[in-house]
């Protein structure tokens, strides 16, 4: 059950679902929805520099399903090269 989405809270708009994204502001991360981690940021006080960045659980599940698909690629593409290589079933 790793990959279960956790339950966090959006440090904007304080609703949950807020972990694919976060608000960098200075050395603190902050959990926020994309559009709310947008909003904050166009809202900033000049010369503080936030940045919206994936969150630690997102990028390690797209790297997860990235691997996953390249393995499922690579058998499929073997699995069709094995099939053209196999001669044809001789009959009777």
């Amino acid at each position: 059950m790793e990959n279960v989405k956790p339950v966090v809270m959006c440090a904007v708009c304080d609703k949950p679902g807020a972990y694919l994204w976060d608000l960098e502001v200075g050395e603190r991360k902050l959990p926020v929805h994309r559009g709310c981690g947008d909003v904050a940021k166009a809202l900033a006080p000049n010369g503080e520099n936030p940045r919206v960045r994936p969150s630690e659980w997102k990028i390690r599940t797209d790297r997860e399903a990235a691997a996953r698909n390249f393995w499922v690629e690579k058998f499929k593409t073997a699995k069709e090269a094995a099939s053209q290589k196999a001669p044809a079933a001789r009959s009777a």
